[in-house]
């Protein structure tokens, strides 16, 4: 990481009170070597003791920097509860499975689903087997309501339970996730109304609000082989909808751009799974494919909005293939063979396909083009990532600590390492090489700083790459208090909308609420920046959520201090008031 600036001390204009100023610095996330736990347990206690006992030296000073950032404690999630039934907000509606196990209602058809035959929870691997889910009638609330809704504990997973209903959010998670695709046939052709219909893309188009390439293609697949048929600059109507009529397929890219509410659904979904999501819409004329056959390297959940299209699924091609880090090329028919499974999704119908699984779609409704919504998740959000991150950390401070990782490797270690010298095992030479290594990454594996990692995983990913949070209008009232005093009382906003980091003696709080809906557009993730005494109060505050806390009862030092903390996370619209 970067070097932490120098800090100012000033005196503030308003008050004679000394202010501890930090100029804005970039962020830099560092993984300390010391183990995170007690080294954050440390900075907790010694901060607690100033904020009890009083420190001399920074008396009466205030704790945050002109130039705010956020800090956020990481928090359990536990909204992973089942949710089929309507008291919890999830599925109302009669359910049924089929060829897997027919059960008449959500609760039977949640044991089915995580009964002895279940996949246990610690093991990985494709199923190769589709779960046939059907839906009848509608759920105790839909997505939108649930959308504009004030903000809950289980607000992002009562979200998700809308979205698979009448699959239960634990079922989802324990049996289906990345593990085999899920069909759900619903018999309310409206279930996913109202987040972009074909009539508001034709609409863009009038405006002329897409850009070619960037948010809209014109494609085709005819004998085998896909094209491409893009124009440049922004794209009209005049451009795109003939080419619709001549049998061209139209694919939205970041169509959440564009739609509040498709924004307002995706930065619910992200703030459930803690990754981000995204989404493609697709308008294809009857009896027309648009696109080969091939995997991608998100897990998608395929909302049929409007007509009815023809899905084929086939299996990941081979073990590599399943849940890959990057998507397929075009795949010729006969690369492919026959298909798991032909389903026929039509408006509120639903198809989960983990990262892997090959597919390739055609409308068949008569007249009528398809329209459907994919929402992807999971895009480089793996252990492998994770781990890369965190073992690169921890190479780095191996390194910086420790003389042994800097040593030169022996003179004459080419004499006995590599594939000519591979079968010599009773080189002493080599022996006393592998030896060492072996040690050095054991140790290494040892003290690899998980929690750090987590940190700046979530903080320089996550963070930076989410949709803003939606407001509802509930919440908007006390996102922005007409005043703030003692007495208010104050909570996070959502869950996970803020993460606490510790970075070169600063508390940095970083949040998604400043980011847009243009992927990265901000250079850095938004943060702010707090002196350490505050590190007790942002503490209570994050891991008080979902209940209020009193701005009095902060651990601090002074009122002064309390107000001055609780301003900055206002300011930056981190925090309800009430």
């Amino acid at each position: 990481g970067l070097p932490a600036a120098p800090r100012r001390v000033q005196t503030s204009p308003e008050s004679s009170t000394e202010s501890l100023l930090m100029p804005k610095r970039r962020s830099a996330v560092i993984i300390p070597l010391e183990h995170p736990q007690s080294q954050r347990g440390k900075i907790r206690q010694e901060a607690t003791a100033k904020a009890v006992s009083g420190d001399a030296s920074k008396k009466g000073k205030k704790l945050r920097s002109m130039k705010r950032s956020s800090v956020f404690e990481d928090v359990q999630d536990n909204a992973h509860a089942s949710l089929t039934d309507e008291n919890n907000g999830g599925a109302a509606g009669h359910c049924a499975l089929d060829a897997h196990g027919c059960s008449d209602d959500a609760r039977s058809m949640h044991h089915d689903i995580e009964g002895e035959d279940g996949l246990a929870s610690d093991t990985m691997e494709a199923d190769n087997s589709l779960l046939r889910l059907h839906h009848e009638g509608w759920v105790a609330e839909t997505g939108c309501e649930i959308l504009n809704q004030p903000d809950r504990s289980d607000k992002a997973a009562r979200m998700f339970a809308w979205l698979v209903a009448p699959a239960s959010v634990q079922a989802f998670d324990n049996e289906v996730r990345e593990r085999r695709p899920m069909y759900i046939a619903r018999s309310v052709r409206e279930y996913y109304d109202g987040w972009l219909g074909s009539t508001e893309i034709k609409q863009l188009l009038s405006e002329q609000k897409l850009k070619w390439t960037e948010e809209i293609d014109v494609t085709n697949y005819v004998n085998g082989k896909r094209q491409t048929l893009n124009a440049e600059g922004v794209a009209t109507a005049s451009e795109v909808l003939p080419a619709l009529e001549r049998g061209c397929s139209l694919r939205l890219s970041w169509p959440q751009r564009q739609s509040p509410a498709l924004a307002g659904l995706l930065s619910t979904l992200e703030e459930h799974f803690c990754c981000g999501a995204g989404c493609n819409a697709y308008l294809t004329p009857s009896s027309n494919q648009g696109f080969a056959p091939h995997y991608d390297d998100v897990d998608v959940f395929v909302l049929q909005v409007e007509g009815a299209k023809e899905w084929r699924v086939y299996p990941p091609p081979s073990a590599e293939d399943v849940l890959p880090f990057t998507s397929s090329v075009d795949f010729d028919e006969t690369q492919i063979g026959e298909p798991m499974e032909v389903l026929t999704l039509r408006p509120g119908d639903l198809l989960y396909l983990p990262r892997g699984y090959v597919h390739q779609a055609k409308t068949v409704s008569v007249g009528t083009p398809s329209l459907h919504l994919t929402i992807s998740i999971s895009r480089r959000h793996t252990y492998r990532d994770l781990i890369e991150l965190a073992v690169r950390g921890a190479i780095d401070a191996a390194a910086a600590m420790n003389a042994e990782w800097r040593r030169a490797l022996p003179r004459d270690y080419l004499s006995f390492t590599g594939a000519v010298y591979s079968d010599r095992t009773n080189d002493s030479r080599r022996v006393a090489f592998e030896a060492t290594v072996a040690r050095m990454l054991g140790a290494l594996v040892s003290n690899v700083p998980l929690d750090a990692a987590c940190d700046q995983f979530a903080c320089s990913n996550f963070m930076h790459e989410r949709l803003p949070p939606h407001t509802a209008p509930a919440d908007a009232k006390r996102l922005s208090p007409p005043n703030l005093t003692l007495k208010s009382a104050v909570r996070l906003r959502s869950r996970h909308a803020a993460r606490l980091c510790i970075e070169d003696e600063v508390a940095v709080l970083y949040h998604h609420v400043e980011n847009t809906t243009i992927y990265r557009e901000l250079p850095e993730p938004a943060h702010v920046d707090f002196a350490m005494e505050a590190v007790p109060a942002l503490d209570q505050i994050l891991t008080s959520f979902p209940k209020y806390v009193i701005v009095g009862n902060l651990p601090l030092e002074t009122d002064d201090q309390k107000l001055d903390v609780a301003a900055a996370l206002v300011e930056a619209k981190l925090l309800l008031v009430k």
